[in-house]
Parts: C-alpha cells; sequence; structure tokens
C-alpha cells in the first residue's frame, strides 16, 4: 500500500492534469446530471491511478550489477565501468533512464536511456572514467526512472551498491643505480668495526619481548638505557619518505600544482624504494595511519596513502618532526617546497641517528602551472 501510495506521488504533470481534469469532469457531471461526462471523468481519473500501478508493480523486478575494472588507476588512466540491467519481471519494461551517480571531481556523468528490456532480457551500459585528480571515489548509487507507456507516472529507484576507485598519483620510473655505485649505512658501520676490532653489530634500544641474552651491558652502562645487539646482517632496511604537506609552502592550485607534482615524486620515490626491498613508511601531517610502524614493502598500500593526502593549514612541523625522528629508519628522503635556513636546522636535526639523508627540494618561486 505504501509502495502504491508512493507511486502515486509520483504522478508526472501529464499524469497530474489527467488526474484534475478527471475531477472536474466529475464535479460537472454530479452538477448538470451527465452520465457520459462522469464516465469520462472516470476513466481520466482511472488511468494514472493504472500507471501507477503499473510502475509499483514494476519497480521491484529489475535487478543492477556494477563491474569497476581496475579498482585502483593512476592519474591519467582509464577505468571501465560496465552495468548489467536486468528484467526479473514477466513482461517487458517500459522506457528506463539509468543514472550512475559519479563524483564531480571525475567531470562525468553516466546517464543513459533504454527503450524496452523484454521479459528476462538484459542490457549491457559501458562508460570509462580518467580521472585528473588523486583520491578516492564512490561509484554509485545507480538510480533507474521508470515510466509508464503513457508518461503518467514516473518512478526512480536507487539501488545502494557502490563501487570504490582509487586514484593515485602518477608514477616515472626512476633510473636504477649501478652496481657499487652506492653502499648502504650497514656498510659503513661495517667498515668502521672492522677499523677499530669492534665486532660486527650494532645496538638498538631495548624492546618489550626481546631475548635478554642479547642485552649489550657496556652499552647500556654507557648510555643510561638498555640496549641490545643487532646484528647488522639481519638489520630490516627500512626508509622514511617525509612530504612536508603545509598548504603555505607550495604554490598553485589543482592538477598543475607544485603540491601535486611532489605527491608524484613521492610515489615514484616510493616505488623506486619498495622495488630495491626497503621497508617505506611514509611521514606527512595528514598521512593515514601505515600498516605498520616500520612501514610497508607494497607499493601498492603506500599509493593508496599518497591518493588521499591533502595539504594542511598547519604552520608548525614538530609533530611530524618528532615522528621522524623516533622512525627506525636508514635513510630518510624529504620533499619540501618553501623552506627557510631554520627549518632545514630543525629537520637535520630530525633524522634518525647514522640514517642516509636525501633532500628534494622544489623550486615553488617559479612554479608555473602551465
Amino acid at each position: 500500500m505504501l509502495d502504491f501510495l508512493a507511486a502515486m506521488r509520483a504522478l508526472t504533470i501529464r499524469g497530474l492534469c489527467f488526474v484534475a481534469t478527471g475531477l472536474a469532469c466529475c464535479a460537472l457531471a454530479a452538477t448538470v446530471g451527465e452520465e457520459d461526462l462522469l464516465r469520462v471523468g472516470m476513466l481520466l481519473l482511472a488511468l494514472p491511478v493504472c500507471a501507477a500501478a503499473f510502475v509499483c508493480k514494476t519497480r521491484y523486478r529489475l535487478a543492477c550489477h556494477r563491474l569497476l575494472v581496475p579498482a585502483r588507476v593512476a592519474v591519467g588512466g582509464a577505468a571501465a565501468v560496465s552495468i548489467r540491467i536486468d528484467n526479473m519481471s514477466g513482461r517487458p519494461s517500459s522506457v528506463l533512464l539509468v543514472d550512475d551517480e559519479v563524483p564531480d571531481r571525475l567531470g562525468l556523468r553516466a546517464r543513459f536511456v533504454l527503450d524496452r528490456v523484454e521479459a528476462g532480457g538484459a542490457r549491457y551500459l559501458t562508460y570509462k572514467l580518467r580521472p585528473q585528480l588523486r583520491g578516492r571515489y564512490l561509484i554509485g548509487p545507480m538510480a533507474i526512472r521508470i515510466t509508464d507507456p503513457f508518461g503518467l507516472c514516473e518512478l526512480t529507484r536507487t539501488f545502494r551498491s557502490r563501487d570504490e576507485l582509487i586514484v593515485t598519483p602518477p608514477v616515472e620510473t626512476l633510473p636504477l643505480a649501478r652496481p657499487g655505485s652506492h653502499t648502504t649505512i650497514s656498510t659503513h658501520r661495517r667498515r668502521r668495526a672492522s677499523a677499530t676490532g669492534i665486532d660486527d653489530f650494532s645496538t638498538r634500544p631495548y624492546h618489550p619481548g626481546d631475548d635478554l641474552r642479547r642485552v649489550h651491558w657496556r652499552t647500556s652502562a654507557r648510555t643510561g638505557e638498555l640496549m641490545v645487539r643487532q646484528e647488522e646482517s639481519f638489520r630490516p632496511s627500512n626508509a622514511a619518505l617525509f612530504l612536508d604537506t603545509r598548504s603555505a609552502v607550495w604554490a598553485g592550485q589543482g592538477p598543475m600544482s607544485s603540491f601535486e607534482w611532489a605527491v608524484g615524486a613521492a610515489a615514484s620515490i616510493a616505488v623506486y624504494l619498495t622495488g630495491m626491498g626497503k621497508a617505506v613508511r611514509l611521514i606527512c601531517d595528514n598521512a593515514p595511519a601505515p600498516a605498520a610502524a616500520r612501514g610497508s614493502r607494497n607499493p601498492a598500500a603506500l599509493l593508496d596513502e599518497l591518493a588521499v593526502v591533502n595539504t594542511t593549514d598547519t604552520l608548525s612541523t614538530q609533530r611530524v618532526y618528532s615522528r621522524l625522528r623516533t622512525a627506525d629508519s636508514s635513510m630518510v628522503v624529504a620533499i619540501l617546497g618553501r623552506t627557510d635556513p631554520a627549518q632545514a636546522v630543525v629537520l637535520a636535526r630530525a633524522r634518525p641517528r647514522d640514517a642516509a639523508a636525501i633532500v628534494l627540494l622544489v623550486n615553488v618561486a617559479t612554479w608555473d602551472e602551465g
């Protein structure tokens, strides 16, 4: 009953005109006592009611399925959205207007018109998305407007299913380092240890659960805190990727801004470092919490984090500098915008001890968005 009332409220302008004309005919027939005019009025009233009943019966006999391939795409790439509409009723459908909701930032309106779908039949629709701005987008829900053959009633049915499209930053392929062109921090430590006659191991602060037999008491007495041995050959190769997200240090807006270029550079560096076997941890003011404090070796997970990183109005970076200072990393890569000497000194002091450091400084003073 409620569905029928909803269908009656969905009468089109044509349907409302039929109702108004029918009521006028019935009132006039009662006044003048003309039975033929009464029959005409009843017919005009019956047509919208039948149309509403038809639409009400048809609206729950449709099934829709959406497939998004691929579910993750880089900026400028293409994702195909396939839609299947099944007519589950025993009669052909009327004209259907299919509208799949697409976020405005994707710049596309997915709307289709289907003449008829035979009983038990199906229709397939396809459209493509070419996102120009990274982020997470929800595709859907899908809405289908159903009308009767006379256009007297138009009812919209909205399906609940939604699919997520992840748009990651563009990734540039960085040249691989030539064999022997660089050495790691572990290599320098081993050389320094060999030259001084110290055993081939380093120490780190004690963590709950560590084997007490690995405690290095001489170093613990010197530092004032419990330290344990950590053999260099088994030390994980971690890297911290720091991205300054303060809006004041970047120039431009939109896809061609300096910050978007910096995010793309961070994505390229993250993919490069994970390809070298390093666990990369993204450190910035509004980055999502990483899966593990020591970082991730999965480039897809890092790209997903970078897909939703945005600028902030924060003026200070002390909080993220403290995260950088406590990161257990053998390498730090910092991507910076406008940076004054005082900030550079603070950042240098936040570098983990004995960690190699690389800074990518973007020249935002002469940044050209074109």
